[in-house]
């Protein structure tokens, strides 16, 4: 992995709590029609309880100012809330195929929020996961203050950790790019998944239809570091960052089978 690139570990998300507005069929791969980008798309309540951590997003991010690694505080007008990211949480149907009905996958899974803030050519990733019930062994080894604490969090959104970059990142750009060199047309879509077995880095899922095509690590230094590094089992000669959605499982779950 690269140098620059400090990971932390992505949390699993409750259940997604919205559906589409929209009625969206999905019945084969040569027939579902749907949009993704109205699946990835943040809500009113969703945004609602995100904005309400901003003081949280502050003291994650200034945490770098404290260590010196950038040169400023961070402030409330550093945050742009356009560039949420929606990443998804991976379920077993992903890791053992690659024709899913993508519509109810992007209904049901858990997912977690991201959001970029660009300070000094720099960026910090703030992560944001949605409480949970507190488990009875969990109960076991807090105490009542702890325990209440983390009821009051059930079914919201908090600001729950941060990944801290030395370049800007954009994944979005990133990801046009590969799509652009391997001259995907506008029938392919994609959605993001928080990281994959064996991978521990957001990546990017190519749909055709119910057919999950490609995938690859969404930031560029990551995709090429990873080129370096792992031998995916096919030649992809003809392609430039991007790999066989099916390459990519088989990785992971020799990942798992070993480990």
């Amino acid at each position: 992995m690269n140098k620059n690139y400090k990971k932390i570990i992505l949390l699993s998300a409750a259940m997604a709590i919205f559906s589409s507005a929209t009625a969206l069929a999905a019945a084969t791969s040569s027939d579902a029609t749907y949009e993704i980008s109205s699946f990835i798309q943040v809500n009113d309540d969703d945004l609602a309880q995100l904005k309400a951590e901003t003081s949280n997003i502050l003291s994650f991010a200034n945490d770098y100012y404290i260590s010196g690694d950038i040169s400023r505080k961070v402030t409330s007008s550093d945050i742009d809330w356009n560039k949420l990211e929606k990443m998804y949480v991976p379920t077993d149907d992903l890791l053992n195929s690659d024709s899913i009905d993508v519509t109810s996958f992007l209904q049901d899974a858990e997912y977690i929020w991201t959001l970029p803030i660009n300070v000094d050519s720099k960026t910090i990733q703030i992560v944001f996961n949605k409480g949970k019930e507190v488990s009875d062994d969990a109960r076991d080894l807090l105490t009542d203050e702890q325990i209440q604490r983390l009821e009051s969090y059930v079914g919201k959104w908090r600001a729950s950790g941060s990944m801290f970059y030395e370049k800007k990142i954009d994944y979005e750009k990133d990801i046009q790019n590969v799509l652009t060199s391997n001259n995907l047309t506008d029938e392919y879509q994609h959605f993001m998944l928080t990281a994959l077995p064996g991978i521990n880095t957001p990546i990017a899922v190519v749909t055709n239809g119910n057919t999950l095509e490609y995938a690859f690590p969404a930031l560029k230094t990551v995709n090429e570091q990873f080129a370096k590094d792992v031998s995916i089992t096919k030649i992809r000669s003809s392609f430039n960052g991007l790999y066989d959605y099916s390459d990519l499982i088989e990785f992971s779950n020799n990942y798992l089978n070993n480990n």
